[in-house]
């Protein structure tokens, strides 16, 4: 068990680090903030909305984080 928690850690570290998933996201973080400053101030629905898509890429990425880290805690215990 222990030896699989450490192989998903190493393959999500691999995952945050990679220079294509680093860039998708900095694209999406890039044009949700582009979006939501060029929103209308009266037009809130589409304003949670853009809200709403750039925490769903946030939660995507803290759970990758958080199975790296999962498996260095495994690691240090053993």
């Amino acid at each position: 068990m222990a030896d699989n928690e450490q192989k998903r850690s190493q393959q999500a570290k691999e995952i945050l680090e990679h220079p294509l998933f680093l860039e998708a996201i900095n694209k999406i973080r890039g044009d949700l903030t582009n979006e939501w400053l060029n929103s209308n101030l009266e037009n809130s629905e589409q304003r949670e909305n853009i809200f709403r898509m750039r925490r769903m890429l946030e939660i995507v990425v803290m759970q990758i984080q958080s199975i790296m880290e999962t498996g260095k805690i495994i690691k240090k215990q053993e």
